[in-house]
């Protein structure tokens, strides 16, 4: 981020290399619109660009850019008044799947994303942010704007929802 205040053009360029996807997949995740995740992503990257000298190193660098992605991402969904949360990846998780290990891995995506939808989008931000985008209670808080309280009260909320609808449909809790 020094490098990025000092006007080092190769450094933003490094910044988007090491954080770009992490980024763009949050931005996906509110906005499930590639056009607009892209355009929010480089509002971020210009916001980066423009604040750098105001980041300070504290907390994580990936938690602050996150946060202005969450901010750009909410406002513009405000503007156009559509809310939705995709946090399920569609990829399996083994590099050579089985055709099994890829059905089951479709079928319990679709059964998490089906149980999220019912959530609150405060409850699925909340489930993006910390399993997803792999931050702390804090950071989540942070980003959110709410206490480190709220954060794990709506986390709990969110499991329970989706531990008891995948046990229903026959998951273990280590399948999540």
């Amino acid at each position: 981020m020094k490098q990025i205040a000092s006007r080092e053009e190769d450094s933003l360029h490094d910044l988007y290399s090491r954080y770009g996807q992490k980024m763009y997949a949050y931005a996906m995740s509110i906005l499930r619109d590639s056009d607009q995740a892209e355009d929010v992503l480089q509002e971020c990257l210009v916001v980066a660009w423009q604040k750098a000298s105001q980041y300070h190193g504290q907390g994580r660098l990936i938690a602050w850019l996150l946060g202005i992605i969450h901010h750009k991402s909410v406002s513009l969904l405000r503007r156009s008044s559509a809310i939705s949360l995709d946090v399920i990846s569609n990829e399996p998780e083994s590099p050579d799947p089985t055709p099994t290990q890829e059905s089951e891995h479709r079928e319990k995506s679709q059964i998490i994303q089906s149980v999220l939808q019912t959530l609150s989008g405060d409850h699925r931000m909340v489930i993006q942010l910390v399993f997803y985008q792999h931050l702390s209670m804090d950071e989540t808080a942070k980003i959110l704007g709410c206490p480190v309280g709220t954060v794990k009260s709506r986390l709990n909320y969110a499991k329970q929802m989706l531990r008891g609808v995948l046990s229903r449909a026959g998951f273990q809790p280590e399948d999540l």
